[in-house]
Parts: C-alpha cells; sequence; structure tokens
C-alpha cells in the first residue's frame, strides 16, 4: 500500500512540475513579446525623429539651391522679385512643401506600421501566456484524474482494506 502512496506522489509531483514549466514557458514568451513591443514602440518614435531630422536637412539643402537659383537669376540680370522667374520660384517652393509632406507623411506611416507590429507581438505574448497557462491547467487535470483512477483501481484491488 505504501507503493502506491509514494507512486502517486512522485505522479503528483512530476504533474505539477510539468505543470509549472508549461506556466514558466507561457510567461517567457510574453516577456519576449512584451521586450518586442517596446523595441518596436521606440523604432516608431525614431521614425518620427528621424523625419524630422530628414525634413530640416530637406529645407536647409533647399533654402540653398533656392538663393542659388535667385542669384542666377539676378546674375543674369533677370528680376527675381516678379514674373516668370518668381513663378520659377514659387513653383520650386510648392514642390518644396509636398516634399516635405510626403517626408513627414512617410515617417509617420512607418511608425503606424512599427506600432501595429508590437500590438501584434504584445498580442502574440498574451496568446502564449494563455495557452501554456491552459496546457498546465490540463496537465494538473491530467494528473489528478490519473491519481483518482489509480486510486479507484486500488480500492478494487483491494489494497486499501
Amino acid at each position: 500500500m505504501w507503493q502506491f502512496f509514494a507512486g502517486a506522489g512522485v505522479s503528483l509531483l512530476a504533474g505539477n512540475a510539468a505543470a509549472n514549466a508549461a506556466s514558466a514557458a507561457g510567461r517567457y514568451n510574453k516577456q519576449i513579446a512584451d521586450r518586442n513591443k517596446q523595441l518596436l514602440d521606440r523604432q516608431a518614435e525614431q521614425a518620427v525623429f528621424r523625419a524630422g531630422q530628414e525634413v530640416v536637412r530637406f529645407r536647409e539643402n533647399f533654402y540653398d539651391l533656392q538663393a542659388a537659383s535667385a542669384a542666377a537669376l539676378r546674375f543674369n540680370g533677370v528680376v527675381a522679385s516678379s514674373g516668370t522667374a518668381l513663378d520659377v520660384l514659387l513653383d520650386n517652393a510648392m514642390q518644396a512643401d509636398a516634399q516635405i509632406a510626403a517626408i513627414q507623411y512617410n515617417g509617420v506611416a512607418e511608425a503606424r506600421d512599427l506600432r501595429q507590429e508590437g500590438i501584434n507581438q504584445q498580442l502574440q505574448g498574451n496568446i502564449a501566456q494563455l495557452e501554456a497557462n491552459t496546457q498546465a491547467s490540463a496537465i494538473r487535470a491530467s494528473t489528478a484524474t490519473s491519481l483518482f483512477k489509480g486510486s479507484i483501481s486500488a480500492y478494487d484491488a483491494g489494497m486499501f482494506v
């Protein structure tokens, strides 16, 4: 009879250890997913920052180009503040504004995509933890069922009489 209780104890310990291992694996996977989300959120912030830096660089280059264009027009005796010359400079400015808007949009779109990927990572981590917890519960239930069935079999065999 003591052999039955020793075996049942070992089975109980092994089942509990397996359930704890499954839970620990789920927690680990969730931690990794949460870390990945944080990294993606930081990358999203960096994408917006980089777009801002790119806009500043573009503006500096554009101002230099615009000044050189105006100087070239004046050097050739064209009045840059009226007529066709002014139209050219205004068109350049409008194209620059469109380019700046595109740079900003691309930065925001990249950030949005990175944040969405981070949310997906977090959800996958939550699912992994839920699956692990479910697996741990199933292991515990299976262990309990096995012990109960073993007890019934032992009782039927007359071990407890």
